[in-house]
This record gives structure tokens, sequence and C-alpha cells, in this order.
């Protein structure tokens, strides 16, 4: 069962996920996101990269359940039962991995690729930013690797109580 805590997270995150402001969050949130990451990091959207955010918006919101912010997190909840859940949800967020890790494509996520991910999002602070990249950055390396990423965002969505995985996407006071 959700706590008050994960859901005032996930509320916070399903609504800065709509980018389109149609109270929904599907592929023309995500295809919007992706072109604003692009778009920030000076970079063409490809085919490429339309598949990598394809294939997040399809691991985050399966079966256009974005459609209804209450099925979404009763998921959210379900899949808190299934054994291994932490680890089965850092394994999804490697595909969000692959759509942050986008030049060069590399391992790693540079501070400069975390910003481009964040900023359409709302996370327009600096400081805020720069707070969420270095707690995400356990080894403090200055990159950010696919676990150190994909587990910190399974914790946003699965932390039941106040953790430092809440300032995933910028500073949270909920």
């Amino acid at each position: 069962m959700l706590t008050d805590h994960q859901i005032s997270k996930l509320r916070r995150i399903y609504k800065m996920k709509d980018l389109t402001g149609d109270g929904k969050v599907n592929l023309d949130d995500f295809v919007m996101w992706g072109k604003k990451v692009a778009a920030i990091s000076n970079l063409e959207y490809t085919e490429e990269r339309q598949k990598h955010w394809e294939a997040a918006c399809e691991a985050f919101f399966p079966d256009g359940i974005g459609n209804d912010v209450e099925a979404w997190m009763k998921h959210i909840g379900d899949f808190e039962n299934v054994e291994g859940y932490l680890d089965i949800a850092a394994n999804v967020n490697t595909t969000l991995f692959s759509c942050i890790d986008i030049d060069p494509k590399d391992g790693k996520i540079s501070p400069e690729e975390f910003r481009a991910f964040v900023v359409p999002l709302g996370v327009t602070c600096e400081d805020d930013v720069k707070f969420a990249f270095e707690m995400i950055d356990k080894n403090k390396d200055g990159s950010l690797s696919v676990e150190e990423l994909s587990y910190a965002c399974a914790r946003y969505y699965f932390d039941k109580e106040d953790s430092p995985c809440k300032h995933f996407y910028g500073k949270y006071d909920g």
C-alpha cells in the first residue's frame, strides 16, 4: 500500500511529466520531453532518440496506464508486492538512462545531460539540478552510471518514507 509520502511524490512527478497539460501522461508527453532534451543539448531529435523515448514511455506507463493517475498509482502500489521489485524497477529505469546518455553515448550521464533531462520537467533552478545530480552520484566521480541513476529513480518511486532519493527530480519538500 502506498504511503502518503509516496502518493505526494507520485502526483508530483505525474504532473511534471504531463508536458502537454491534458491531465494524462502518454507518448505525446514523452516525445515532447525527448525533443526538449535534444533541443537543450543542441542535438537533432532522431528516429533513434524517438525509439528510446517510446521505450521509456512504455516502461513507465505500460498499456496506456498513464491516462489515469489513480490507475497508475495503483499499478505502482501493486508492483511493490512483486518479489525483487526494486531490482525490476531499476532495470526498467535503464530505458530512461538511454534517453539521457545522449552526447556522446559513453555509458555515463554528465551534469549537462542530467540538466537537459530535468529542465523540461520544470526543474529550472540550477542549484536544484546540481543538488539532485550530487544526490544521485553516489561515488562522487562527477558522472552518473546506469546503476546510480536507475536505483535512485526506483527509490524515488518506492521509498515509503522520506529519503534523499525524493530529490531525484530536483529539490522536493513534500
